[in-house]
């Protein structure tokens, strides 16, 4: 099943396919960081399946935004100010 980001909107839980995806990360990486226990938010086990909740990773992504901890954002957006930061 080929799914892109749109069609992930909608979504609670996040295959480990999907959250490699939004990470930019390959599917290896994202296995490897479970096992490795760095994965950067908790993998919910259903059955036999891995699932990521996608507010957790939304949530990871937002705090650690370049403009959130102070470093050079590479993209123009709303954290400028919030943070105090910008990249002017």
């Amino acid at each position: 099943m080929n799914k892109n980001k749109d069609n992930l909107a909608s979504k609670y839980l996040l295959s480990i396919d999907e959250a490699a995806m939004i990470l930019g990360i390959t599917r290896a990486t994202a296995y490897r960081a479970i096992n490795n226990n760095t994965f950067p938010v908790a993998v919910v086990k259903i059955g036999g399946r891995m699932k990521v909740v996608k507010q957790a990773l939304l949530n990871f992504l937002a705090d650690n935004h370049p403009c959130q901890i102070g470093n050079s954002c590479a993209i123009r957006c709303n954290r400028e100010s919030r943070s105090g930061y910008s990249n002017t």
